[in-house]
């Protein structure tokens, strides 16, 4: 618990820093601001492929299926809370390469920018309800389901045949709350592969990216 929530003050630190030492008035940024920002994406988008679809499948395919949400339930938290920081990064290190956008007039604006700090905003976001509210939930309710399916002797087979109203009720409190998860999961995993078709589509290199973003010569909603 403690480590995640000091991963989360580091995003929060980050952010400052980045976002509160670059004004519109100035276009110098931090020297290492394009490396974080490549580093940021690319982490992940490496470590949301990882979990969503290397990880889980073989996990699910491998444990015991109690065993298995146990497993999830332990990693999940430090995995949200890492996207958290990720997607911090990558949005506060965006906005210091571009010298310092108005978040808010940038999204209301409809350009490109608008689009990128969209996207990681809402994928921080995100990450966020995850780690706060979703996760926590998920966990929750797959204990209480377990717990009665251990008591009427359904720990081993997903069969729904003499379950009781009750368990049958856990059940799908559970499949709701880990649909909502798992939608926002794809979600922040797609904002991760916009983002790096953005940087692919900009041509960028670490000498294109400071001090300034090079403007894009080819955008999808061009």
């Amino acid at each position: 618990m403690a480590t995640y929530h000091a991963l989360v003050v580091l995003a929060s630190a980050c952010m400052l820093i980045f976002l509160g030492t670059t004004t519109e008035a100035t276009s110098t940024t931090h020297p290492y601001a394009s490396f974080i920002h490549l580093a940021s994406v690319g982490a992940w988008f490496g470590i949301s492929f990882w979990v969503t679809f290397v990880a889980g499948v073989l996990l699910f395919k491998y444990l015991p299926r109690h065993q298995f949400g146990s497993v999830q339930g332990k990693i999940f938290p430090y995995y949200f809370a890492l996207s958290l920081v990720l997607t911090s990064l990558a949005l506060a290190s965006w906005v210091h390469l571009e010298g310092g956008l108005d978040l808010l007039a940038a999204i209301k604006s409809g350009n490109e920018d608008g689009k990128v700090v969209a996207c990681l905003g809402g994928a921080a976001l995100l990450s966020a309800l995850q780690l706060l509210v979703l996760g926590p939930c998920v966990t929750k309710a797959m204990e209480a389901r377990n717990k009665k399916e251990k008591e009427e002797g359904f720990a081993d087979t997903t069969s729904k045949v003499g379950r009781s109203p009750e368990l049958l009720q856990l059940g799908a409190e559970f499949a709701r709350m880990h649909g909502l998860s798992s939608t926002a999961n794809l979600l922040v995993f797609l904002g991760a592969l916009f983002q790096l078709y953005v940087l692919s589509a900009k041509h960028v290199t670490f000498a294109t990216m400071a001090p300034t973003v090079a403007k894009a010569t080819f955008w999808p909603w061009s």
